[in-house]
């Protein structure tokens, strides 16, 4: 996926030149046009089929609408006349006649009512009674006969009687007028009960006031429609049919307050024979059929009925014509087409960006596949959301659809671009997938700008992120923007939407985010692995000093771990100065040297008893076991699945550099076996077979191939930076007097000779770039190596590894914090100053 061209290393360079007088410039053009530019078209042109695939195949033109206030921005007009059956409106009209259908009652009851005319009847007779006797009776006497009649008549009868009403009912003269009276009283209660008086408040009942209070009653067996009345109603037109009577106030009052208890509901609600009948009136209605007439108006984004269920249907049916009518087939292949340019305009605007508007950004074939993928598995998740929106569980429930477009998460793949790659190419990946979602929900701004606005609160939050918990409080904070957001966008839209629909919005959209962020949390070290890209979460957790490799490291080889925690001080420092990375030059560096525990004896700063093993062996073999500890430590890396970046520090921290102290010591021996007679006649018959192979050798007789690591060199920043500080601090051990020229001298010296040996053409440091390092280095050592007062009886002595008579190119190296070592023995690190690993 090579879309751009890699920075050209010094070797490279150097190459291109000599093609150059080759003339082979024009041959390497055409092979770059052939094959980096042709492939990196195919997929270019590959990757935006991709996104048009998942966000517009089989999206229809008029897309599923996951606001409930978002509207077309066109109105739609029927281009030809057109019938269908409305399900619909024949729900409604079924829904209409069932309603029209009135509740169905009972029997009427009129038990009531022929034990009051029974009352009446008695009544009439003992006040005749009462009238006479009272004539003889004191007032005392009148009311206890009256408090007498009156409880006999409650205690046989069962109805309530005041002593009260009997005097006003006596004091009528003339009987016929009372029976009248009493007559009028009873047949008023017979009609009354006869049409039926029910409670409005039983369970079930449902009035029907359209139809006047008419409601199915069964009487005697069989069904007949009456004008039944509540309990209220009955009692008004009673007290009314009284009015007319002509005795006296108190005594209409008194006959109104007896007779008006049979006035009580004695029909009751028939439940199944209601249901019954609205069932049959639902089965008489016929399907509607919808006539629509060329140019009739289907769509208006204007009309507060856009998205009612009528003129859903409406819409539907129209593009089911058309689609049958072979219309839609071609305005989807438009549609298709314009929606496919404008996929390849965003993807061609976001590759010219970061060719040529994100600097340094590190535009390697594996990050642009890493934001590739990020991109083409958002959008298929998004996608999945809209697919869920034209469900039946979402479409009959309007509240479930409003919270769709807070329920896309839009922000997994930004947070994701941000902790692997940085947040400008995050920014760009949240703006493609929201630009992309708003286009597959109907073009719509408010989409857009939700999403977009939680994306950036993620990207911004989750910058430079160490701990997985940033990564929750990032989602968190995003999902609270687009809360934010939602509730904006809810007042601005408040007559569409109302408050359960916002606060509903808003609790989805927080749930997403930390949803997000726990999903991302999930899919971190997936792409960690598969992409070889490793995150500061994952160097942060190599720094732990418990890790097992550290803790081998520690205890088998304490000297190079030691060594190993002063170039991680030296590499971070150094690193912040260029603006690499600093966590990943300290992680990588406490693991570099971690191949010596193995063999640790034979490395200078682990020897703590002064033996030197290498004197027991030929300098080849030490030279071998010395370039050993690389492979030995690729080794132990795989086996504890250190991240790729590491590896290749431990691979790169030497490069190609010469072991010099043994590759000396091989010469020297040689030179002395060539001083020999039996010598001398050897070197004569290697020079008389093969003369250029010994003009090849740096030394007679000794391959200096054999005595260099076998590299790489450092390829990127941060490995050269560890390659540089890792024989910077074993060389400042052999100091004998640290102030800052010598420091600066013996850095200049040490990166001058990596440099003579192009051991940094491979990296793309700068010289402005080494010289920052070399500053930080100096600084660096300086504090490191600071001297302390001398106490009292304390004389300055000289470490027998200091050594004399070494050769000028081998700089002596004890650690201060070990005991002293024989000269002939390596010490931590190679190069120009050093003869060990």
């Amino acid at each position: 996926m090579s879309w751009f061209n890699k920075p050209k290393t010094k070797k490279e360079q150097i190459e291109e030149q000599r093609r150059r007088r080759r003339g082979d410039t024009v041959v390497l053009s055409m092979r770059w046009f052939n094959l980096r530019l042709v492939w990196s078209g195919i997929l270019f042109v590959l990757m935006a089929l991709a996104v048009w695939f998942i966000c517009f195949a089989g999206l229809s033109p008029v897309t599923q609408q996951l606001v409930a206030s978002q509207r077309e921005h066109v109105r739609v007009v029927a281009a030809f006349p057109f019938k269908y059956q409305s399900d619909v409106q024949t729900l409604h009209a079924k829904r209409l006649a069932s309603e029209l259908v009135g509740p169905s009652f009972k029997q009427p009851d009129h038990v009531l009512e022929d034990n009051m005319k029974q009352a009446v009847l008695e009544l009439e007779t003992a006040l005749a009674q009462y009238q006479q006797d009272s004539a003889g009776m004191s007032a005392e006497e009148q009311t206890t006969a009256r408090e007498k009649m009156a409880r006999e008549f409650s205690t046989k009868h069962g109805f309530d009687l005041d002593p009260a009403d009997i005097d006003a009912m006596a004091e009528v003269s003339d009987p016929k007028q009372l029976a009248q009276a009493f007559d009028l009283a009873l047949a008023t209660i017979h009609t009354l009960v006869n049409r039926g008086i029910y409670d409005p408040a039983q369970p079930g009942f449902q009035p029907v006031t359209t139809q006047g209070e008419m409601y199915t009653v069964d009487v005697s067996g069989r069904s007949s429609t009456a004008a039944v009345l509540p309990e209220d109603e009955a009692l008004r037109q009673f007290h009314i049919n009284l009015a007319p009577l002509t005795v006296e106030a108190p005594a209409r009052a008194a006959i109104y307050n007896l007779v008006k208890q049979t006035l009580v509901p004695n029909i009751q609600f028939d439940r199944e024979r209601t249901e019954r009948a609205k069932a049959v009136a639902m089965d008489t209605v016929k399907p509607t059929t919808v006539m629509v007439r060329e140019g009739q108006l289907l769509a208006d984004p204007n009309s507060p009925d856009y998205n009612s269920d009528e003129q859903k249907e409406l819409r539907d049916a129209y593009f089911s014509q058309l689609k049958e009518q072979g219309d839609l087939n071609m305005e989807t292949s438009h549609l298709s087409l314009l929606r496919y340019l404008y996929t390849t305009l965003l993807l061609l605007a976001a590759l010219i960006f970061i060719k040529c508007g994100l600097g340094q950004f590190e535009r390697t074939p594996k990050v642009i596949a890493l934001g590739a993928v990020l991109l083409l598995v958002n959008l298929a998740l998004v996608r999945l959301i809209i697919a869920l929106g034209s469900t039946g569980m979402f479409t009959s429930r309007p509240e479930y659809l409003a919270v769709l477009p807070w329920l896309a998460p839009t922000m997994l793949a930004p947070m994701l671009v941000t902790i692997m790659v940085g947040a400008a190419p995050a920014v760009l990946t949240s703006l493609l997938i929201s630009m992309l979602f708003a286009m597959m929900t109907g073009d719509t701004l408010e989409v857009f700008l939700l999403n977009f606005l939680a994306s950036l609160v993620v990207v911004y939050f989750c910058r430079d992120a160490r701990l997985r918990a940033r990564l929750v409080r990032a989602g968190l904070l995003g999902g609270l923007a687009a809360a934010a957001c939602a509730a904006y966008l809810g007042l601005l839209n408040s007559s569409a939407l109302s408050a359960s629909d916002v606060s509903r919005q808003m609790f989805v959209a927080a749930f997403t985010g930390i949803m997000t962020a726990v999903v991302a949390i999930g899919l971190l070290p997936v792409c960690e692995n598969l992409f070889k890209i490793s995150t500061d979460i994952t160097l942060l957790e190599l720094t732990d000093y418990n890790h097992p490799l550290l803790r081998k490291l520690q205890i088998s080889a304490p000297g190079s771990y030691h060594h190993s925690l002063m170039v991680a001080n030296l590499a971070e420092r150094a690193a912040s100065e260029i603006s690499a990375n600093p966590l990943l030059c300290r992680a990588c560096s406490l693991y570099h040297d971690i191949g010596k525990i193995v063999k640790p004896e034979y490395f200078a700063e682990n020897n703590r008893d002064g033996f030197d093993p290498h004197l027991q062996v030929s300098p080849s073999m030490s030279a071998l076991i010395i370039k050993s500890h690389v492979d030995e430590g690729l080794s132990l890396a795989r086996q504890y699945k250190l991240p790729k970046v590491a590896q290749d520090v431990i691979a790169q921290h030497h490069g190609t550099t010469l072991i010099k102290f043994f590759y000396h010591k091989a010469a020297k021996q040689q030179r002395l076996l060539t001083q020999s007679p039996f010598g001398k006649q050897r070197a004569a018959e290697a020079r008389t077979s093969a003369p250029e192979a010994i003009e090849k050798i740096g030394e007679p007789g000794v391959d200096e191939s054999f005595y260099r690591y076998e590299g790489p060199k450092p390829n990127f920043k941060e490995s050269a930076i560890i390659a540089l500080a890792d024989c910077v601090e074993a060389a400042s051990r052999s100091l004998r007097k640290v102030t800052p020229q010598s420091v600066e001298e013996l850095i200049e010296t040490i990166i001058n000779d990596r440099i003579e040996d192009h051991q940094l053409d491979d990296s793309p440091i700068t010289i402005l770039e080494l010289k920052r390092i070399k500053e930080s280095f100096t600084i660096t050592l300086l504090n490191m190596l600071h001297s302390r007062m001398q106490y009292p009886g304390q004389e300055e002595s000289e470490s027998p590894a200091r050594g004399k008579g070494r050769d000028k190119n081998i700089v002596p190296m004890p650690a201060p914090a070990t005991p002293p070592v024989p000269p002939t023995q390596p010490s931590a690190d190679n190069g120009s100053a050093s003869a060990s690993a």
